[in-house]
């Protein structure tokens, strides 16, 4: 019986093993043909996240050639399946809109099994739209409702910085209006955003600060009672 046990404990090694974490960040460039040289710093500050998958917003279909380092970039309002989660990237209106309507129907595009929605949702988890305007119903309200879980991501600091538009200040992303979205089935390990956000190489990048999550899918519970199960028989003998 114990060499049978063992050959078993052999045989589900492999599924025992850590699951494989995978880095996921959402950044809105705010254009980057307003100001083309802020390329180079916006390349710097998404290569510190080092992310296995870049949902990325107003970049106007030019994030592909932008982070070439990155093995995923999903644009707005797209989807692609990554190990096993599909992923969507979301730019949801900047006046508020019927954000409520335009996620339930990003909700039912997803298929079964873990799933991520990330991007900008110009709305802030205390229930405002980007303009401080409250609504009874807001895009994160349709994810609680289909269960989703939201990661707790570090606010975005406020910054004076100017923009290229005459007037205009670092000051539309501050907060968290930028998001990221879970199904319950995929594990949060750490999430972040990286420090100093809005300038790198002395150039002015975004008036968004990416923010980024670690996840993983944890391992099926029937793999912790085989486990278990076998080390009770391991004890009877």
């Amino acid at each position: 019986m114990i060499r049978v046990i063992c050959i078993l404990l052999i045989s589900i090694s492999p599924l025992l093993a850590d699951a494989p974490s995978m880095r996921i960040a959402t950044y809105n460039g705010y254009d980057p043909v307003l100001g083309s040289t802020r390329a180079s710093g916006q390349q710097r500050l998404v290569a510190e996240i080092a992310p296995d998958v870049l949902c990325a917003q107003e970049f106007n279909g030019l994030a592909d050639d932008l982070f070439v380092d990155v093995p995923v970039t999903i644009e707005a309002n797209r989807s692609a399946t990554v190990a096993g989660i599909h992923i969507t990237s979301v730019h949801l209106s900047v006046s508020g809109g019927n954000h409520y309507t335009t996620m339930q129907a990003f909700i039912a595009a997803v298929p079964d099994g873990p799933a991520i929605i990330a991007g900008d949702f110009n709305e802030t988890p205390d229930g405002r739209d980007t303009y401080g305007v409250a609504f009874d119903l807001l895009a994160m309200h349709a994810l609680t409702e289909a269960g989703w879980q939201r990661v707790d991501t570090p606010v975005q600091p406020e910054s004076g910085l100017p923009l290229a538009s005459p007037g205009a200040s670092l000051t539309h992303g501050c907060g968290r209006l930028d998001q990221i979205w879970v199904t319950p089935d995929i594990e949060i390990l750490a999430c972040g955003i990286p420090p100093s956000p809005w300038v790198r190489d002395g150039q002015y990048l975004s008036d968004h600060a990416p923010v980024w999550a670690d996840v993983t899918i944890p391992e099926p519970p029937v793999v912790v009672l085989l486990l278990a199960g076998l080390l009770h028989l391991v004890r009877r003998r």
